[in-house]
Formats: C-alpha cells, structure tokens, sequence
C-alpha cells in the first residue's frame, strides 16, 4: 500500500504575473490560506532579458520595487495570515521552483491566463515544465471563488500509484462531494463478436475494481464517494462530466499504471488540462519529493 497525504498544507506558494488574469487564482488562494490556516509565499518573476541594456540593474529594481508595492497592496486584506512577498529576476519556472524548495512550501497554485493556453500558466511557465519539477500538489484555477470548493471529481486508473490524488482529495477538501471517475478501455473489442456484452462485462469488471480501490483509500467513507465509469477517451468525457454536473474541481495524480493519466507532458492529461472548464489539482505521489 502507498504511503497517504495526512495533513493540510501549511506553506502555499502563490506565483502571479500581477495581471488581472491572476485575480481568480489569487481569491482562491486567499480562501485556502485562510481554510488551512497556511503561510503563504507570493511569487512573482522579472523576466528582463535585455542584458545588453547599460542601465538594466536600475530597471530591474524599479521593477521590483513596483512588483512588491502591488503584491503587499493586493494581499493586505490576509492579515490573520502570515506571508511574505518574493521578486526575483529569472525564468518563471525556475522562480517559482526555486522558490518552492527554499522557502519549503508543501503546495502550489496559480492561473491560467486564457481558456485552454497552456503556455501561459504560472507567469508565462508551461504546466508540464512546473508540474514536473515542482513535485508538490498543483492547483490550477479557471474558475471563480464562490465559496469552498463544493463538487470534486478525482479522476484515477486505479491503479496504487494514483491514489495520491484520492488521498489528497479527501484529506485537503473533506466536505466536499467527491465522485470517482475512471476512463475504461477495451483492448480487443476489435477481436470480439458479442461487443456490447464486452463492454459491459467490462464496465462491471471496472466498477467493482473501483470499489475496491475507494475501501482501501477511504475506509468508511468509500461508500459517500459515487462512481462514473465510462468507456472512451477520458479527457472529452470528463469535460462532459465536469460541465453536466457543475463541478468546482478535478483532482488527478501526476503517475500511474497505465498513463492514462500521466504526467502532465503526455497528450492526454494535456487534453485533460485543455478541455476541462473548471479548476484543476494535479497530485504527485507523497514520496515525490
């Protein structure tokens, strides 16, 4: 068995671009600090690379100066909370990453700048570049601050290697509803003549395994999560799921058996990324570090 998530973060790390398009992730993560009782690091990076400028040092401090400014105004409302504010010059990611291991924070979050752009996430950083250094849990906000998170879909292939993102949903977001949603596939329908009963053999064979997955992570509270299994391909499914049903989060883990859900440099967590219009929690294994 895998080692569980058993604690709330006490340490968030905020990257922001000090745009309006960060006004989102940053209400949210003001409501999570303040839920958890966390400390929070906002970051933010300078990324001036006119190093042929002869008076770059002045502009890279005046930058700094006005970065800080807006950072300590936009936050003075979290006074029950303690944070601190870092500006540095450099690659977005390699910041933020940096950032995460000195100042030893436990989890991340940020926002996306558009509808489904990839490439501007975390102040101008990729999701695969961060997410695969950063080997904290990830929050990705799109949606919104109306309240708690209120409606969570763990997305999982089941496998022991996934169940970080169970864990985690149950441990950070314990009164939320939770449904367990499992993309099934079927390797040799080609080969099979009865292909509907194929199917559902299946879909039961999946759903019992689901079952047994959520008594082994959740004990007594398996039966209070719901099951969605479905044959197909799982990111325009889940999307389909997470719109039908108003959810407020996907929880997925960064490894499993079959990649399925992988890390996030594969095409189908991509596509997960891409398609799914609310906010988004990717999860590596409690060990990653």
């Amino acid at each position: 068995m895998s080692e569980r998530r058993s604690t709330v973060p006490s340490h968030i790390l905020f990257a922001t671009d000090l745009g309006a398009r960060c006004d989102r992730a940053q209400d949210r993560v003001i409501e999570l600090a303040r839920q958890w009782r966390a400390r929070l690091t906002v970051v933010h990076a300078l990324e001036i690379l006119d190093v042929f400028d002869e008076d770059q040092s002045s502009r890279i401090a005046a930058a700094r100066d006005r970065a800080l400014a807006i950072m300590k105004r936009d936050f003075e409302p979290l006074k029950d909370t303690s944070s601190e504010f870092v500006v540095r010059q450099g690659r977005a990611c390699d910041v933020v990453v940096e950032t995460l291991i000195e100042r030893k924070c436990d989890f991340a979050v940020g926002g996306l700048a558009g509808s489904g752009s990839l490439e501007t996430l975390f102040v101008g950083s990729t999701v695969s570049d961060l997410v695969r250094r950063a080997r904290v849990p990830v929050l990705i906000v799109r949606k919104r601050v109306r309240g708690p998170y209120g409606t969570i879909i763990v997305a999982s292939d089941l496998s022991p290697a996934s169940s970080a993102a169970m864990d985690a949903a149950a441990v950070l977001f314990p009164s939320a509803g939770k449904t367990l949603f499992h993309a099934f596939d079927l390797p040799f329908r080609g080969f099979v003549d009865d292909k509907g009963g194929y199917e559902l053999r299946t879909a039961q064979a999946a759903t019992e395994d689901a079952r047994r997955f959520l008594a082994d992570r959740l004990a007594d509270g398996a039966s209070k999560v719901a099951l969605q299994i479905v044959y197909g391909d799982p990111a325009p499914l889940l999307a389909s799921h997470v719109t039908s049903f108003d959810a407020d989060l996907v929880v997925a883990g960064t490894q499993g058996r079959t990649g399925l859900l992988g890390v996030l440099i594969g095409s189908v967590a991509r596509a997960i990324l891409e398609q799914v219009p609310c906010d988004v929690m990717v999860v590596p294994p409690v060990d990653a570090g």
